[in-house]
């Protein structure tokens, strides 16, 4: 019997492989010519493409789409519908395959897959980029789909993963050492993370947003986007954020994440141990986002909410946050597991909490300036605002009262803004107690409007210093503060609000600045002395 056939693919059917189409594994010769031809077949011929192991050089593109050198490219979107075609392309393996970028030539894109009418599956193979060669992106994905990204790496060019449109779903893919971003997507939907990456991205591990053209695609609302069991964590990197969502437009998000980490994973060695992630997450003009089961630790000043609204936490962790109190940054009030504002009437910031943990945050536990609701609903607050090390490694307490010293720092800035802090608890121990307060509620700028401020359920308990309690900077209307059930500790000292009675409301006990006793004013707004 004679071979009729002399190739790797040797039976019909079979995988195209690039090697039959002169693609070079030892990295010597351009294998981008070869790829490119071996992807248009396959492609045309409905096979899907083998790249086997190897180290294939990439140096040269070929073709140019939205302004952008593709050096390996597939469009099945704008060709008609008879060109509407799957395809699939797979290596022996992300650590196994790799494309080695050299980009002498100008390349923007390593590998683009755009799939509007049929589905896109790339898998098992490795990007590399030199890290200052001028790579936009070593992958990108897009089109309606539904098109796959499994088990892929990048790494050194400016994005990691970059999708422009459509629905995608990047299962286990790694992005390592981005300039900009790990994964990048913008005007997506229908679009799920599982089990992916990044690390040492230099602006942030995960953006999502939206353009701002005045003719926007029903799409661009950003609907349907899932992030499980991810992790975005810079080690490397001082400037970096976990997540970065700032749709900028007034259309809803529709952002559900579960079970990830957005914080560092693990201490530089200079600067007195501090964490290397500048924030965990940046939310920006977005909204229906929702955090469950997600973690936050080591994040340098904490996680930032800004004209946002419709967010909710629900069994998250925050953790460590702040704990190198930068002395010209942190110290202004960004050393906050959750800080939370708005400054824009388009987006009223509605910020949920429910069954969080807040653990020995430096700064404040959360920080709240101008907003419109906030609802914090069985928590746990431990050891927050407890100080942190200073530049030169040394523990600072935070006693400044630009600082705040509070587990919950608030400045309501407008009378119908609400906030409800219902059956948290609130602990310390005996190590850090200078300053601290339970509840602060600091209202020295607008005065919340009748029965707006709502504290009811809460324990505070522990070695809480001398100043935990409920205290406001100026006197309340009647019935904004009303506090139900609340039960302070029996082992130390306990503060109560100093209050005339003019401004208390009712059913209320405080210190009396009418009487100078501590009284009860009951229902019927009658004052009784308690001693």
């Amino acid at each position: 019997m004679s071979l009729t056939k002399v190739s790797y693919s040797m039976i019909t059917g079979a995988p195209v492989n690039a090697l039959d189409f002169g693609a070079d594994p030892t990295g010597v010769s351009d294998s981008a010519p070869a790829i490119q031809a071996a992807m248009t077949y396959a492609w045309l011929n409905r096979l899907e493409l083998y790249v086997p192991a190897g180290n294939y050089l990439i140096n040269s593109y070929q073709n140019t789409f939205d302004g952008k050198n593709i050096a390996l490219y597939i469009n099945n979107g704008f060709a008609g519908p008879g060109f509407y075609q799957p395809f699939i392309m797979r290596g022996a393996g992300r650590w196994a395959t790799k494309f080695i970028v050299s980009n002498s030539v100008g390349i923007d894109v390593v590998l683009g897959v755009i799939c509007n009418g049929e589905s896109g599956a790339v898998s098992d193979i490795g990007i590399s980029c030199n890290q200052f060669a001028g790579v936009y992106a070593c992958f990108q994905n897009g089109g309606a789909g539904p098109n796959t990204a499994d088990r892929l790496w990048s790494g050194g060019a400016d994005v990691g993963f970059y999708q422009k449109g459509g629905a995608v779903e990047y299962n286990d893919c790694v992005s390592e050492f981005a300039n900009g971003y790990g994964y990048f997507l913008l005007n997506v939907f229908s679009t799920v993370l599982d089990k992916c990456s990044s690390l040492t991205s230099l602006t942030a591990g995960l953006g999502i947003t939206a353009d701002t053209s005045g003719a926007q695609d029903p799409y661009q609302a950003l609907a349907g986007i899932f992030v499980s069991n991810c992790t975005f964590n810079q080690s490397n990197s001082i400037a970096g954020v976990g997540a970065i969502f700032n749709v900028n437009q007034f259309t809803d998000s529709n952002i559900s994440i579960v079970n990830t980490m957005f914080g560092n994973n693990g201490f530089s060695s200079g600067g007195g141990g501090q964490p290397n992630n500048q924030y965990g997450f940046i939310v920006q003009k977005c909204s229906n986002i929702s955090f469950t089961n997600c973690q936050f630790p080591l994040n340098r000043y904490g996680n930032i909410i800004a004209d946002a609204r419709n967010i909710i936490f629900t069994n998250c962790v925050f953790s460590a946050t702040g704990w190198l109190l930068d002395t010209s940054t942190g110290t202004t009030g960004e050393c906050a597991d959750l800080s939370i504002s708005t400054s824009n009437a388009s987006f009223p910031t509605n910020v949920t909490v429910v069954g969080c943990q807040f653990i020995d945050s430096s700064g404040y536990a959360i920080k709240a300036a101008s907003y419109n609701s906030i609802s914090l609903i069985g928590n746990t607050f431990n050891n927050c605002a407890n100080g942190g090390l200073n530049t030169s490694g040394e523990r600072r307490n935070l006693t400044d009262p630009t600082i705040g010293d509070s587990y919950v720092y608030l400045i309501p800035s407008a009378t119908t803004s609400t906030f409800k802090f219902v059956s948290n608890h609130v602990i310390n121990s005996a190590a850090f107690v200078a300053g601290r307060f339970g509840i602060k509620i600091n209202a020295a700028t607008a005065v919340p409007a009748a029965g707006n401020v709502k504290i009811s359920g809460t324990t505070l308990d522990g070695a809480l210093g001398s100043s935990y309690s409920y205290s406001t900077a100026t006197a309340l209307q009647a019935n904004a503060w009303l506090i139900f059930n609340d039960a302070l500790a029996t082992s130390t000292p306990q503060n109560f609000p100093a209050v005339a009675d003019a401004n208390a409301p009712n059913s209320t006990l405080y210190y009396s600045t009418t009487a100078s006793k501590l009284v009860w004013k009951d229902s019927t707004g009658a004052v009784n002395n308690l001693y």
